[in-house]
């Protein structure tokens, strides 16, 4: 748990420290293809993650039906719209994609500990 929460704060690191730079980095390196190492971070948490049981912690903390609608509606779209337009489509859904980074941070600072060791780091970062 410790190793996959450090690599969740390298990743936010980077994108703090490096922006769209970071955004650039892909495996495989290439000018054209890839997948972004952030989105690469996010599959692997949400893969590692009891994802019905962050959802009811979640919804202990926020009205998820908003956020489940928003996610619902973003995947089926893309989905549809790959047929037609393939990476295209979701390129064009990536903000849904990247807001389930929500989910990933609740994981991530859901403990007391880790919560303090990243108020403790991100300053020095910004």
């Amino acid at each position: 748990m410790d190793i996959k929460n450090n690599v969740i704060f390298l990743t936010v690191a980077a994108y703090l420290l490096f922006g769209a730079g970071f955004m650039q980095l892909r495996l495989p390196p290439s000018s054209g293809g890839g997948v972004p190492v952030g989105e690469l971070v996010l599959i692997f948490s949400i893969l590692t993650m009891s994802l019905p049981l962050v959802l009811v912690r979640f919804n202990k903390v926020v009205f998820i039906l908003p956020f489940i609608i928003w996610w619902t509606h973003g995947f089926i779209s893309a989905a549809i719209g790959s047929i037609s337009y393939g990476m295209w489509a979701l390129r064009d859904a990536t903000h849904v994609i990247e807001s389930l980074y929500i989910l990933v941070g609740f994981v991530a600072v859901s403990r007391t500990k880790i919560l303090l060791k990243f108020y403790h780091i991100v300053p020095f970062f910004i």
